[in-house]
């Protein structure tokens, strides 16, 4: 199923801290080490709710995949 992969819901204090992260002058600098070599893309949003089980939601991506 194109469009599936890894995915790493963050609470909202981590989605700011990851996104002031990416547009660090540390992270631009070593960027080009993962666009260079590593066909994906880092999506950045936020909407993972009180109660979200990673573990749900990859097993019904895994089943979703195999079928």
């Amino acid at each position: 199923m194109p469009g599936v992969g890894r995915q790493a819901p963050l609470p909202t204090q981590a989605l700011v801290d990851a996104r002031a992260w990416y547009a660090s002058p540390a992270y631009q600098e070593i960027l080009r080490l993962r666009t260079d070599h590593i066909d994906g893309d880092v999506v950045l949003v936020g909407g993972v709710g009180d109660g979200y089980d990673p573990r749900e939601r990859a097993a019904k991506l895994r089943a979703e995949t195999a079928a």
